[in-house]
């Protein structure tokens, strides 16, 4: 589960790491407040079978 944070951290902040300039500093922490939104969002789904999505059974 970690290697996932760490791989998409990796991902958001690699395209970044080409975007230098005086903004610098204000890029970083727009990249760290989207991190630390998108960690927070994440649940843990526990292994087997589920199913996604709103399903109303009839």
């Amino acid at each position: 589960m970690h290697d996932r944070k760490l791989l998409a951290a990796i991902a958001l902040l690699l395209p970044l790491a080409a975007c230098g300039g005086k903004n610098e500093e204000a890029q970083q922490q727009a990249v760290q407040a989207l991190i630390d939104r998108t960690l927070s969002e994440l649940v843990f789904v526990k292994g087997g079978t589920f199913w996604m999505g709103d399903h109303v059974h009839a």
